[in-house]
């Protein structure tokens, strides 16, 4: 009994100095944001293409640091668009305005307006989408993209170098091409025999949803009904995972136009960088978040101080 509670009152005083600690860096890395150099939005009739992201209140600074890193070692503007998941609050949004120069930011209030017509017809897809922020993602980001060519990027994403591939996917002018990142686990939610038999599609090997860039009119809409379709009507409860869609979507295209970023940007969140790191994905959960803000903390830092070297 008395073990019970000693081990009780230190797990209270971990998860005290856990919360304490998050607390702390939050505040270090809105310190360091505020002293850096703004991001700078192009305007859409001066961009091929657009780097587009749904974010939410609880993600936002670790958005606000990706598209910091992203900027700042790529050496070059983007148009960027922001999408409000329905959590963002006023300053929030003042933030993002501030931070990110002529951003594009489209309201969770909008996005219904615009897309509500559209979706009508999607009963899964309409069913689920205000419940999971993936099928939103997914859904939302092509239908309100301005440009044939969309990078989506996830908020839980650093930059350590200079993103070579990606500069020069987001230039080329063709856009029916497809860029992405590998996946560590190969995680879908269909087995291949299913995605051959119930979809007569393939399953593309270890395609990760975090940073991929296509041309948002390919999307499959009709594929994603049924495929939310076929969770829904599962004998056991399976993960919706929306790049198993992906996946199969792009199964379609020859081999020569889809590209896969080589595996100096998909070092997992758990390793050490090498000298060749371009990024690095973590996982956006409070189990893992201090990673994220740990390295966040010291890349800020060291683009803080040569910003100031630059502009001395």
């Amino acid at each position: 009994m008395y073990q019970i509670f000693l081990f009780k009152i230190k797990n209270y005083l971990l998860n005290f100095k856990f919360k304490y600690w998050l607390i702390y860096k939050k505040c270090q890395l809105r310190y360091l944001l505020y002293q850096t150099k703004t991001v700078e939005s192009l305007l859409p009739n001066k961009s091929n293409s657009e780097i587009i992201t749904l974010t939410s209140h609880d993600h936002l600074l670790m958005y606000l640091i990706c598209i910091k890193t992203f900027s700042y070692y790529s050496k070059q503007n983007f148009f960027y668009t922001v999408v409000d998941d329905g959590s963002l609050n006023k300053s929030d949004i003042k933030l993002i305005k501030k931070f990110i120069k002529n951003v594009r930011f489209i309201p969770n209030k909008e996005s219904k307006k615009i897309l509500g017509p559209i979706l009508k017809t999607k009963y899964y897809t309409n069913s689920l989408i205000q419940k999971n922020t993936m099928v939103k993602k997914h859904i939302y980001l092509p239908l309100l993209s301005m440009k044939n060519k969309i990078l989506m990027l996830d908020s839980d994403i650093l930059f350590y170098k200079k993103p070579l591939h990606i500069i020069k996917f987001l230039n080329d002018k063709s856009v029916d091409k497809v860029l992405f990142m590998s996946d560590y686990w190969n995680g879908y939610s269909v087995s291949k025999i299913e995605a051959k038999y119930f979809f007569k599609l393939r399953l593309i090997s270890r395609l990760n949803g975090g940073l991929i860039s296509y041309n948002p009119k390919e999307t499959d809409y009709e594929l994603i009904e049924k495929y939310l379709n076929f969770l829904s009507n599962c004998s056991y409860n399976r993960f919706i995972n929306m790049q198993t869609i992906l996946s199969m979507m792009f199964s379609k295209k020859n081999n020569k136009l889809l590209h896969r970023l080589p595996s100096s940007y998909y070092v997992p969140f758990n390793q050490k960088n090498k000298t060749n790191t371009i990024c690095k994905h973590f996982i956006s959960n409070s189990s893992v978040r201090y990673r994220f803000y740990s390295e966040a903390s010291v890349l800020l830092k060291s683009i803080l101080s040569e910003e100031k070297l630059l502009f001395k």
